[in-house]
């Protein structure tokens, strides 16, 4: 995948697990988040929305209770 492309690719699966966490649903929201992180980490970038994508990981992580999963993600 081109740069462009891949960008675009983790922005969407960040619009997508905000949008899965607003229907609560948490496993899908972690699913996409954890994709995003990792398709961020590829560009590397620092971004606003890399940071973003971390910290949904460990609010999803938090809110499954899993709280040392959580805590090592902020």
């Amino acid at each position: 995948m081109q740069k462009t492309q891949t960008l675009h690719w983790a922005l969407l699966l960040y619009h997508v697990a905000s949008f899965a966490l607003l229907k609560g649903n948490m496993i899908k929201a972690e699913e996409m988040a954890v994709k995003a992180m990792k398709t961020w980490k590829v560009l590397c970038l620092e971004h606003e929305l890399t940071l973003r994508s971390i910290s949904m990981v460990g609010l999803m992580d938090y809110y499954q209770g899993s709280y040392n999963e959580a805590e090592a993600m902020h």
